[in-house]
Parts: C-alpha cells; structure tokens; sequence
C-alpha cells in the first residue's frame, strides 16, 4: 500500500485545523514527517519532509511547504478582492508561487474563457507547485471579466490571474 497524493493533502488539512505539533508516518520505504514551524509572529504553519528510509535524513531531508485548502472550494482561493476604484471585478489572485494552467489536464478544454458565466465555487484554473495541483475556485458568481495570465506561465504569489465581474 502506497500513500497517495490526495492523502498526504488530507492529513495537512486535518494538522492545519489542529494543536498537532508534530507527525510522523512510516509506510512502504518512505518516511513522512510534518511539523509545525512557528513564525515570529506567533502563527503556526506546517512543513513536511520526507525521505526514503534507507538514506540518512542529512542527505535526503527536504522542506516542502503544503498546498492549503484544497478539497473545500469555498476555502481554496484566497478571499474576493474588489479594485479600490470601486467597480465590481473581483479578483482572483494566487495564492502561491508556481505555474498557472488554464484547464485540468493538457487533453481538456480551459475551465472558464473571458465572458463566461461562473458560479460561487466553479473551477477557474490549476497552480502547480513542487509537482502538486491545486485547483482555484471563483468565489464569487458573475461573468469572467480577464484572464490574465496565459496558460502555462509561472506566477508569482499574490499575482492577479482572473478577474469576475459580479455585478450581474
């Protein structure tokens, strides 16, 4: 039995919500350890290193820094933000550094495309980091006012990529 992808999302979803300060899992050759590093600020956040068994953690020990939220789309997008001249385009930002896709698999058309219509919680775009897929939802309903960001291009954190018009 192997951990899946999807697991080791869940498990950090379940340690975010928790006091957990610390996680280990030992499965299959691979050594799962999550801790929570705690920032000057007093906020906690998880970090994760895995390494396979047989090399010395100096070696192989690696820090990864989880993707949040991502089985609740209401949660997954960073919160709406209004342009501060007052118009109604909500913008969806990144949440994280990475690469920025425009559909689900290469095979399949783009989830939304400028003018579409979108509901609270519809897919809008996929941000790869370290391997990992992360899928933004709107948070907001409305009409897709930009896209901003071409498909398969790196993003920065707090970058905007789409933009809603909610004031149907």
């Amino acid at each position: 039995m192997t951990i899946t992808h999807k697991e080791i999302v869940e498990i950090l979803l379940h340690l975010e919500g928790s006091m957990c300060e610390e996680f280990n899992l030992q499965m299959d050759g691979v050594d799962l350890l999550l801790r929570r590093k705690v920032e000057v600020s007093g906020a906690s956040l998880p970090t994760a290193t895995s390494r396979p068994r047989s090399q010395p953690r100096s070696v192989a020990e690696k820090t990864i820094t989880p993707i949040q939220n991502l089985s609740k789309p209401q949660m997954s997008s960073p919160p709406p933000q209004l342009p501060a001249d007052g118009a109604s385009h909500v913008e969806l930002r990144a949440p994280m550094s990475g690469v920025f896709y425009r559909r689900p698999s290469p095979d399949e058309p783009a989830f939304v495309e400028v003018g579409d219509e979108v509901k609270d919680g519809d897919p809008l775009c996929v941000i790869e980091v370290m391997k990992l897929f992360s899928t933004l939802y709107a948070s907001c309903s409305g009409r897709i006012a930009s896209i901003l960001v071409e498909d398969s291009k790196s993003i920065e954190k707090s970058q905007v990529l789409i933009t809603i018009d909610s004031s149907n």
